[in-house]
């Protein structure tokens, strides 16, 4: 009886361990790292059901609801059940109503979620699944987002939040929401709408591709910024308050205002903010890629204000910029001048954000070309931040008021004419230039021997001693100065700079005459060097795929006149991948001469095309080479001019079940030569036609008419499978292609609807009628139907 009873209390004190072990388990945030360590693990199912049971408990805290939200819906994605997530966020509404945190969640959870759906048995299903009609809901979501940031705004005004940064901090959230749907770079023409927020707009009929932000999103718009009727800019003025708001552009002004309201220290932010969006707006910038009509000359562009492009007369209460309309300069109010906002945030003095309005401000008078002002800009930015010379500000300030030169980039010239290198200065008035010769031949017999040396261990190739193409880049910074040689020239050019900090270019004839590669640098007095490589070729070497093979022919740079015996060497290598870091090297060199002709055909039996080759020319002292190359594979035409097409129609574009397909196709290939053969007319194809499951319907063999034509019917059955069906024609080990159409249950009715609208262009402003017309495939009028449409 002692022993049963001490056993009897001991597992009492099991149980109850065990109860207290298991409710431990339940509290939430048990729950919580369950489920994030399931999230880990991979068991999505497991943690999805941990996260929607905490996140659909009411006395979930408030400030997790969009952590709890996000992770819910990542494992919902996936388990390629992305549909669920609006039941999810419309239940974890219904349950904290009164939060709005809880709001702002469901708002950006929208936000990052799938664009576009299918629409089965009317019900939309987010992703896509199962067989229906693809729908993009972009518009819906963007309304839906921002019918939550309202609510969340109107909830949270209701509550006392404390302290004073949560309020503005969710603020702050509702408004880049409010903003982000707007993409403000290139889609504000948005902001001068209002969108009605007691209404969601319907589903737009195309998914317009299946990428995650549907319909256009991110896409930029180059129509310029947006105008009112008479071709004015359109202003965000600031509201009386949100409800007064004539425009998003309003509500996203008064959200920033009440920021600032609550906390004043986020003044400059907001006003930074917004200059940014009036710079993006209005700045010169936005003429970019916009061809000028031509204008009357000027001694200096930049002063005559009839021509568009004069940005450097421009005053800092103007600009220029490209409008809806096209280019037009006009001045700014205040309100809307971001130089002023920009302004306005340097003379508060200094804060975290004057150092980003100085650079902005930098910028914009650079691209004005008004370059005085620029660097009085960065001289002001250097002295109230004590920046040190080695500062990148510093050396933009350099950029500007230091003497400075540079070539311009120029191809290969032909040795023996005139050679005009570009070079563009500022401020400088003496540049001295000096020419070096390139020993070229040794770098390529330097290559040869370093692939020889690898070829003899189990080393990978490094591509920087393979590189002969950028000899600049080794020369300069690898430092091979080994491959310099002597100064063939060197003079010096007076310089007249212009004034104002502004470029010029002048035409720098170097006297080089004979073939070769040249280091010609540049010193400008008081300032920096610049160094160009200059090549004049006096051979040329072409590659040509010719008839399985490849043709190279050696010609006179200058005439392009064949050069007969001309010694052309081959070398070819190939670094193959052993096994982990074993590598094998592979090389192979022979030498040819052109025939009378100029011209050498590979040999299947010295090219390798598995190989890189480096082809050099030689004819006295003339030299060219070619480089890496690959040959075509021997035994095969380089060549495919030819290229059988597959063309199916069927009578409809969309079919019910128990309905009849008409079908007919073609198979043809086009030639450029008149006497090729069509070799698929009145010829044995074969037909088949499979359903979206990849069944197979109907297989026969079928013969083309004279123009490679057969149609035909299919019966469809009364329980076809709904989707996309495929049409494949083919003859084996010759040709094969398809077409394809659909079935489906839920469609809409079988007529077409066309809009007549004015043909000539109108005016803004102008009243424009167009006429909407529908009408049945067969020619019938639609009477009586219920015509949705936008403009």
């Amino acid at each position: 009886m002692f022993r049963t009873i001490r056993w009897t209390s001991a597992a009492i004190i099991l149980v109850a361990c065990g109860w207290y072990l298991t409710a431990a388990e339940t509290t939430p945030e048990a729950q919580i790292t369950k489920a994030q360590q399931e999230l880990k693990n991979g068991n999505f199912k497991d943690a999805y059901d941990l996260f929607r049971e905490v996140l659909l408990n009411d006395e979930c805290p408030a400030d997790q609801l969009q952590t709890y939200l996000n992770q819910s819906t990542q494992c919902l994605q996936r388990l390629n059940r992305q549909s669920e997530t609006d039941e999810l966020r419309r239940e974890m509404l219904a349950v904290h109503e009164n939060k709005w945190q809880a709001y702002q969640a469901a708002a950006q959870s929208i936000y990052h979620d799938y664009h576009y759906g299918m629409i089965v048995a009317g019900k939309f299903h987010r992703g896509g699944g199962g067989s229906g009609v693809w729908v993009s809901s972009i518009e819906r979501d963007r309304v839906e987002a921002l019918r939550w940031t309202a609510e969340a705004r109107k909830t949270m005004w209701k509550l006392a939040i404390s302290p004073t940064s949560d309020k503005k901090a969710a603020l702050a959230r509702l408004e880049q929401l409010l903003i982000q749907w707007e993409r403000l770079d290139s889609d504000a023409w948005k902001l001068q709408i209002l969108t009605d927020l007691s209404e969601l707009p319907d589903f737009d009929d195309q998914a317009y591709g299946y990428g995650r932000y549907g319909s256009g999103f991110g896409q930029r718009s180059a129509g310029g910024a947006p105008v009112d009727a008479e071709g004015n800019p359109v202003y965000h003025t600031l509201p009386e308050s949100y409800d007064a708001s004539i425009s998003d552009g309003q509500r996203w002004r008064w959200l920033m205002e009440e920021i600032v309201e609550l906390t004043p220290d986020a003044k400059w932010g907001m006003q930074m903010q917004w200059a940014n969006f009036l710079w993006t707006q209005f700045g010169v910038q936005t003429m970019g890629g916009y061809i000028a009509p031509r204008s009357e000359p000027s001694d200096d562009p930049d002063k005559n204000e009839s021509n568009p492009y004069a940005v450097g007369s421009l005053n800092d209460d103007e600009t220029i910029a490209k409008l809806a309309t096209g280019i037009k300069r006009f001045s700014l109010p205040d309100e809307f001048n971001f130089i002023k906002q920009y302004r306005e945030v340097i003379e508060a003095g200094k804060n975290s954000h004057d150092t980003a309005a100085y650079e902005q401000l930098a910028s914009i008078y650079t691209n004005r070309r008004q370059f005085p002002k620029a660097a009085t800009v960065w001289r002001e930015l250097i002295a109230r931040h004590e920046l040190q010379p080695e500062d990148y500000r510093s050396k933009q300030l350099d950029q500007i008021v230091k003497n400075w030169g540079r070539f311009e980039p120029v191809g290969v010239f032909v040795a023996g004419e005139s050679v005009e290198l570009p070079f563009r200065f500022r401020n400088a008035d003496q540049v001295e230039f000096t020419a070096r010769r390139l020993d070229v031949e040794q770098l390529l017999t330097d290559v040869k021997d370093y692939i020889k040396k690898i070829a003899q261990g189990n080393q990978h190739l490094d591509w920087q001693k393979l590189n002969i193409h950028d000899i600049g880049q080794r020369i300069i910074h690898q430092n091979e100065a080994k491959y310099i040689k002597e100064q063939v020239a060197a003079w010096n050019v007076a310089l007249k700079p212009l004034p104002e900090h502004k470029d010029d270019l002048l035409m720098v004839t170097p006297p080089l005459e004979n073939g070769g590669a040249y280091l010609v640098e540049g010193s400008v007095k008081g300032g920096n060097k610049t160094r160009i490589i200059v090549w004049l070729a006096d051979l040329a070497i072409v590659k040509k795929p010719v008839d399985g093979r490849d043709m190279i022919y050696v010609a006179d740079a200058a005439t392009g006149q064949a050069i007969p015996q001309a010694n052309v060497e081959f070398f070819g290598y190939r670094n193959e991948h052993v096994e982990k870091q074993t590598y094998r090297t592979r090389f192979s060199q022979f030498a040819k001469f052109t025939d009378q002709n100029g011209l050498i055909f590979s040999d299947k039996r010295l090219i390798d095309a598995n190989m890189n080759w480096l082809t050099i020319a030689r004819k006295g002292d003339r030299f060219a080479f070619h480089g890496y190359l690959y040959f075509s594979r021997h035994g095969q035409a380089s060549e495919q001019p030819q290229e059988t097409k597959l063309y199916v129609v069927t009578d409809r574009p969309v079919y019910r079940p128990g309905d009849s397909v008409k079908l007919k196709f073609w198979v043809r290939t086009p030639s450029y030569d008149p006497d090729a053969k069509e070799p698929f007319l009145k010829e044995s194809l074969t037909l088949e036609v499979h359903n979206p499951k990849g069944e197979k319907l109907l297989e026969k063999q079928v013969t083309t008419d004279q123009y490679g034509g057969y149609a035909d019917e299919l019966t469809l059955d009364e329980n076809a499978t709904l989707g996309v069906y495929q049409v494949v024609v083919y003859k084996p080990h010759t040709f094969s292609g398809s077409g394809s159409f659909r079935v489906e249950e839920y469609k809409k009715p079988e007529y077409e609807v066309t809009v007549d609208a004015p043909s000539d262009p109108v005016k803004l402003g102008e009243l424009v009628t167009a006429k909407i017309v529908a009408k049945y495939y067969f020619g019938a009028p639609v009477t009586n139907a219920k015509v949705h449409y936008k403009v």
